[in-house]
């Protein structure tokens, strides 16, 4: 059995009960004591009354006033001591006959002596009845006694009286007390013993079992359990805490696993957001290179017309003078130095023919590198590459895509900087914000498709299933009627900007037809303009 603290709830509640049965033992011992002593002190009282009132009747019986007992104690002095010595707790029997003021004592027994103040006896003559009272002998001897008269025709003729002894009384009650007292505390003890060990097993143990499973989820086990079965409020406190540290660890549990989804998550989110900077930083360079490529192609075609233009004016005087050097040479009357002079000038000639034929051929757009292209995947790449700049211009986008789309024959990039100078134009002309629609979808081949655009249809002789159809649309301001034949031109810019070269849309027309292709326009003022591209697809199969 553990040692006792005295702050625990063990100690406290087996003082509070040794106390409580403590004194219910006292007040019981008390109330049983008095109502003992009470009974017994009681009883010696009804023997007093009895035997007074038959030593009252004695002598006023015939017999003993014939023989005058009053006066003659001999037989007074037999009834007496059988009186006293027949009966227990009686100590002193006396009898006084009345001569005027005066008390004679006639016959007196005891046993032990003590003196009765006369004030008594005559308190009961001039009363005429009898007075019973306790009394408090020398010796200290407790006594209760009864003084009674005797009476002859309403005269008091004697007086006597009968003492008994009330010290067994308060002896028995003594014992009582100290027998009550020593029960109690045997009781107390015994009951304290047992109360521990009660407490021990039904409340201290299965508590100590609740903290210290407390101080282990304390510490971070979550595994601990109380292991109490028992069906009362501990029991049911132990089952509500075992419950409520199952449920913290399910929940524990689930806030872990969370934990190790949000990490997967965000490094799958790190992962992925370091994948698209790695795609916006690719689709930076190629958009740095397609812008590139594009002002390459502007610088080429704005220097390729330039030379057809020189070209145009040296070739013609240059052609007529190498037919004139030509008629020259024919002729047989010239001298032979003169003939050597000419033919240097035609060789020069030819020179500048040919420098001017690799100048026309230096300015000419690269041919195209035709392979199977994926028009969608073009389309999502620039979406990609514009999305930041939208966002800032407040420009929205709609994406339709027809899925799946056949590819077609064409050169990537020089599609891919087509699509991204139309998109960059209609962006150009929403600086206010707008709405961006970029669209993919199959058209039959038919007369019709073709028909639907204002410039030449597919290649002659080029057999395809069906057109892929490119759209980009915007809500910018528009174009201007009187603008849309020119606007596929050389030079030709609705731009209020000295930078525009015009070239854009010129060198995007000879690329797509170079392709096989066609584009067009249609477009209103204040209503934006719509770009249509149509290309033959390939007899593939769809792609993703």
């Amino acid at each position: 059995m553990r040692g006792l603290k005295y702050n625990s709830l063990k100690f406290k509640t087996s003082l509070v009960i040794a106390v409580a049965v403590t004194l219910i033992l006292i007040l019981e011992s008390y109330i049983s004591t008095q109502i003992s002593e009470q009974v017994v002190e009681q009883q010696l009282k009804d023997r007093a009354n009895d035997a007074s009132n038959n030593l009252h009747d004695y002598l006023k019986s015939p017999e003993a006033l014939q023989r005058n007992e009053l006066t003659d104690s001999v037989e007074l002095d037999n009834f007496i001591h059988n009186l006293l010595y027949d009966q227990r707790d009686f100590v002193k029997v006396e009898v006084y006959a009345v001569s005027g003021s005066d008390l004679q004592r006639i016959a007196e027994e005891h046993v032990f002596d003590f003196q009765i103040e006369p004030a008594l006896y005559e308190q009961v003559i001039r009363e005429k009845r009898t007075i019973r009272k306790p009394y408090l002998a020398n010796e200290g001897e407790r006594l209760w006694i009864v003084a009674a008269p005797v009476m002859v025709f309403q005269t008091v003729i004697g007086v006597f009286s009968v003492s008994i002894s009330l010290n067994d009384v308060y002896d028995l009650s003594r014992r009582q007390t100290k027998y009550a007292f020593l029960s109690a505390a045997i009781s107390i003890l015994f009951l304290t013993l047992v109360l521990i060990y009660y407490l021990n097993r039904a409340v201290s143990n299965p508590i100590q079992s609740i903290v210290v499973a407390m101080e282990k989820v304390k510490s971070g086990d979550l595994t601990a359990s109380t292991n109490l079965r028992s069906n009362d409020e501990i029991g049911e406190l132990a089952k509500n805490f075992d419950t409520m540290v199952a449920k913290i660890k399910a929940e524990d549990e689930k806030i872990a696993n969370f934990n190790k989804e949000l990490q997967v998550r965000i490094a799958e989110a790190v992962q992925e957001l370091n994948d698209r900077n790695q795609d916006l930083v690719r689709l930076t360079e190629n958009l740095f290179e397609t812008q590139k490529e594009l002002s390459r192609m502007e610088t080429l075609a704005s220097m390729g017309q330039l030379a057809a233009s020189v070209a145009h004016e040296i070739g013609t005087p240059l052609h007529s003078i190498s037919g004139h050097v030509q008629l020259l040479l024919e002729k047989e009357s010239l001298r032979p130095d003169v003939t050597d002079k000419l033919r240097i000038i035609q060789a020069q000639i030819m020179r500048l023919t040919e420098i001017i034929n690799r100048t026309l051929n230096a300015t000419k757009l690269p041919a195209p590198k035709l392979e199977p292209v994926d028009i969608n995947a073009i389309l999502k790449e620039i979406i990609n590459l514009i999305q930041p700049g939208l966002r800032k211009k407040r420009i929205a986008l709609t994406a339709e895509f027809s899925d799946p789309l056949r590819p077609v024959r064409a050169d990537q990039n020089q599609l891919q900087q087509v699509l991204l100078n139309l998109v960059s134009n209609a962006i150009e002309a929403m600086p206010s914000g707008g709405h961006l629609r970029l669209a993919s979808h199959m058209l039959p081949r038919s007369v019709e498709s073709s028909a639907r655009i204002s410039d030449a249809s597919v290649t002659p002789g080029l057999e395809s299933p069906g057109i892929a159809e490119i759209v980009v649309e915007d809500t910018g301001e528009g174009i201007a009627h009187e603008n849309l034949r020119s606007i596929f031109k050389p030079f030709f810019s609705t731009k209020n900007s000295r930078k525009a070269a015009g070239l854009g849309l010129a060198i995007s027309r000879a690329i797509i037809k170079d392709h096989h292709g066609n584009i067009d326009v249609r477009s209103e003022i204040g209503r934006g303009a719509k770009f249509i591209i149509q290309l033959p697809v390939i007899s593939d199969e769809p792609s993703a």
